[in-house]
């Protein structure tokens, strides 16, 4: 199995430098994705106790709220099911992305920001 980079491509589009461009705060994808597929890395933060929704009070009764740092995924397409915003947009934001093989050997990974 060759994993060098792919002809016509530099060896910077790789799974380890896209990571590194998320967690910089850019929007990642690999060019066989459509255009409104990516990923982003959402940094550890701090819900101060009064800004808690009710659905995550029912289990973490009270204070703050300590959130881990995660990668989201987002796609947007028209035929994805239960994807119409109250705005009439479509789209899916699921936290928790985690890569799959494919795509942590796949060499043509970009940023979109």
């Amino acid at each position: 199995m060759n994993l060098g980079p792919a002809p016509g491509l530099p060896e910077s589009l790789n799974f380890g430098w896209a990571l590194g461009q998320a967690v910089e705060g850019k929007r990642i994808a690999r060019r066989s994705w459509g255009a409104d597929h990516w990923v982003c890395y959402m940094p550890p933060t701090q819900i101060h106790a009064d800004h808690v929704n009710t659905r995550t009070r029912k289990f973490i009764p009270e204070g703050p709220l300590n959130v881990q740092g995660y990668f989201v995924v987002y796609v947007k397409t028209p035929d994805s099911p239960n994807s119409v915003s109250s705005e009439g947009t479509w789209g899916r934001w699921q936290p928790g992305w985690v890569p799959s093989t494919e795509d942590t050997l796949a060499l043509d990974w970009k940023t979109l920001d």
